[in-house]
């Protein structure tokens, strides 16, 4: 698998974009790291490189195949320290009451 994206911009608002013609490609069986001040892009660039960000300018491919749009992700992203998102000893209804905050 092959992940490219070309010349990708995105800004979260009009008229101030974080990402200005960024291109960037992942060759098959590889990993990158991505290094960067704090509110740089590198977050947001793994999101549209991912799939999760849809409303971006320039192209994201797998294999040669435009990602945008598909209704799934076709890639996935690993956070540096999953182990720490979330209890694992924890029952699955205390996750969800962690997150659930009724009105």
């Amino acid at each position: 698998m092959y992940l490219n994206a070309n010349n990708i911009s995105f800004g979260y608002k009009k008229n101030k974009p974080i990402l200005k013609n960024i291109s960037i490609s992942v060759p098959d069986n590889k990993v990158i790291g991505l290094m960067g001040d704090s509110g740089s892009g590198k977050s947001t660039l793994c999101k549209i490189m991912s799939g999760y960000i849809e409303n971006y300018t320039g192209t994201v491919t797998l294999d040669r195949e435009v990602i945008k749009n598909k209704g799934y992700h076709p890639a996935q992203l690993i956070f540096q320290h999953p182990e720490k998102t979330m209890n694992p000893k924890w029952k699955m209804h205390k996750v969800l009451e962690e997150s659930w905050n009724p009105p």
